[in-house]
């Protein structure tokens, strides 16, 4: 039998997190597995898909997409991710509902990127719909909705699936992968370099990297986390240098984090200054957009 580490299952039926047993025999196969999950009067409408997901800081864990709901694509379908939770048992969790549903939802592919700034992969989903009716109403175009592990739920990234926009295949969205993310970092709200310069040059103590962090963002406090990603140009003697900041968990009942991110090139002193700089937060679950962007939470 193939490993399985974590199943991720797209359906019509809509669970709670819970803990559940699936009864897994050697002969199984994949889509033999598929059965015990499968809701009742439901079907499979695409083929099963493996891919690499990391759910938790530095484990990647192997995935099996399966696809089913009514046939057609009519009335679109929910998503379920299972992982392991002790010998053939799953934690269950729900993809969350998409935000615009269409009389014909059928996907058409199943792949995982990398769709943002840390390291994990990504779960895209692309869809051929249709809606409306008459010559010019009922014609198909496509629609991919993109989902991120955060901590110990998924959450979709409107932003990316907006600038997906219609692209019809994984292969050319992987295509124009970068550029959209580009586009999408590009959303997030300016900072002013000026002032946060003025705040470096004021502290003469600030010489490394992470001292220079610690004067551009406020301090620690309130919150449930917060994860630093440095990359650097160069191994030795390095010139720029990109550094990300996310916070979570926020003691807010609406803007539940934020993510900053700078650029740091050295001055003809050696020292250290922002050459650009941006923040976007993301929401609460019901209290607007679940990626990072600079729109208000409600």
């Amino acid at each position: 039998m193939k490993s399985l580490n974590t199943i991720v299952i797209l359906s019509v039926m809509s669970l709670a997190t819970l803990s559940i047993a699936a009864q897994i025999d050697r002969g199984d196969d994949l889509q033999s597995l598929a059965k015990d999950f499968v809701p009742k009067g439901m079907q499979l409408v695409h083929t099963v898909v493996q891919g690499n997901l990391v759910t938790s800081p530095g484990v990647s864990a192997k995935k099996i997409v399966l696809l089913y709901g009514k046939p057609y694509g009519i009335g679109g379908y929910e998503g379920l991710v299972l992982f392991p939770a002790g010998f053939e048992k799953f934690d269950v969790y729900n993809l969350p509902k998409p935000e615009s549903t269409w009389s014909i939802m059928e996907p058409q592919a199943v792949f995982f990127a990398n769709a943002d700034s840390d390291s994990a992969n990504e779960l895209f989903i692309t869809e051929r719909c249709m809606t409306g009716i008459g010559p010019d109403g009922a014609k198909h175009f496509y629609r991919t909705r993109v989902y991120d592990w955060q901590t110990s739920q998924f959450a979709h990234m409107e932003t990316i699936s907006e600038e997906i926009g219609t692209l019809s295949t994984a292969a050319k969205i992987r295509k124009q992968l970068p550029a959209i993310v580009r586009r999408a970092e590009a959303r997030f709200q300016p900072m002013d370099v000026d002032g946060l310069n003025k705040k470096l040059a004021d502290n003469k103590t600030a010489k490394t990297p992470l001292q220079i962090i610690s004067i551009l963002i406020d301090p620690f406090d309130e919150m449930l986390s917060r994860s630093v990603s440095i990359k650097a140009d160069s191994v030795e003697d390095a010139e720029s240098i990109a550094v990300v900041i996310t916070d979570d968990g926020y003691a807010d009942d609406s803007v539940r984090g934020a993510q900053y991110r700078f650029k740091l090139i050295k001055n003809v002193d050696g020292e250290w200054r922002v050459s650009s700089a941006s923040k976007g937060w993301r929401c609460h679950r019901g209290r607007g957009h679940q990626d990072f962007s600079p729109k208000p939470c409600i």
